[in-house]
């Protein structure tokens, strides 16, 4: 019984098989692909070499002290966004985005949903990580 079926199904593959070879001989150059269907479209927004380099030079300085692990760089339609995680499988605990808004570009620092800094440039979105993060002591009410 088992050995019937084996039989059907190589002779249903080697069917299979000859249709695509048909299909195949079919294509010919006279159909070019356009590739221009292919294309990204034009007004994309990246990180360019200078802000990479600022980027990862803060993010560094993070990861040596052990409070971030992992970063990724998504590019969204209109803008591009480098996040940070302190976690690699948790939601980023920062991101920085770079929109374009005309043919200037603002950048943004937000922590989850709440926009906590924008500026024109990446120095001054990044200046919120410059400064040195300290305990503030909780008050304790005498008894």
């Amino acid at each position: 019984m088992n050995r019937i079926r084996i039989a059907r199904a190589s002779k249903e593959c080697a069917n299979d098989r000859t249709q695509i070879d048909k299909h195949l001989g079919e294509i010919t150059l006279s159909d070019p692909v356009r590739l221009a269907d292919y294309r990204r479209t034009k007004g994309g927004v990246y990180f360019d070499r200078h802000e990479l380099r600022r980027l990862l030079d803060v993010y560094s300085r993070r990861v040596m002290t052990g409070e971030w692990k992992d970063y990724a760089i998504d590019h969204q339609s209109g803008r591009a966004i480098f996040s940070i995680f302190r976690h690699t499988f948790d939601s980023p605990l920062f991101a920085i985005a770079k929109r374009r808004e005309g043919k200037r570009c603002a950048y943004q620092v937000f922590c989850g949903p709440q926009k906590i800094k924008q500026s024109s440039t990446i120095e001054g979105a990044l200046s919120i990580f410059d400064k040195e993060l300290r305990e503030i002591p909780s008050y304790r009410r005498p008894r």
